[in-house]
Order: structure tokens, then sequence, then C-alpha cells
């Protein structure tokens, strides 16, 4: 399965953490960060203790039907949770669609 991004918002820095959070694979245990598959250094560096990054890495090699769609829906929405919790957007719109094996993912920041 690919990805696709479209992401519509007021400037290039806030982008920036929306691909990161999205693209940087969240570990789901500590094992996934101990084999190295998944997990961002900054996490260690995070006062808050925040993990930046999103479940879409565990969606990879599955089938795209509706329940992937929103699941994948629902990941992008919890991995940007933390830009509406610190007040740097006031909201984020996101939908989905899948093209052959493409995920599309259009995201709209206000």
């Amino acid at each position: 399965m690919e990805n696709e991004f479209a992401i519509v918002s007021p400037s290039d820095e806030i982008k920036q953490a929306i691909i990161s959070s999205l693209v940087c694979r969240k570990a789901r245990n500590e094992s996934d960060r101990e084999e190295g598959k998944a997990g961002w250094w900054g996490d260690y560096l995070e006062e808050s203790h925040r993990e930046i990054g999103s479940f879409l890495w565990t969606l990879e090699r599955s089938i795209l039907n509706e329940q992937v769609l929103s699941l994948a829906k629902n990941y992008a929405y919890e991995s940007l949770a933390w830009l509406k919790e610190e007040k740097i957007l006031d909201s984020i719109e996101i939908s989905t669609e899948a093209e052959e094996n493409t995920l599309r993912m259009e995201i709209r920041c206000y």
C-alpha cells in the first residue's frame, strides 16, 4: 500500500510538524523500540514525554477497505491531537480514500 498526503495548513512549520507526526513510526510497545522497528529518538528528549508519530505504519501490508480507511483516519487524528492540545491549531479535518492500492489522505488545518 502506498500513501499520499495533501496538507492544507497555514505555514511550512506546521506542515513539517504534521508530516513528522504522521510518518514517524510510533512504537506499539517496548519490544518495537528495542528491535528498532519503531519509535522516534526525539521521544527520549521530550520533557512532556509525548510520543511523536502514528500507527499508520502498521497498516502498510493491509488491503484497503472501509475498515482500514477508518483506522488510518483515526490513527492520523490521534497522531495530530497534540497540535490542538498545545493550541497550535484550532481544528483538524481529515478525509481518506482508496485508489487502487494507494491510501490518499487530505488534512485541513485551521
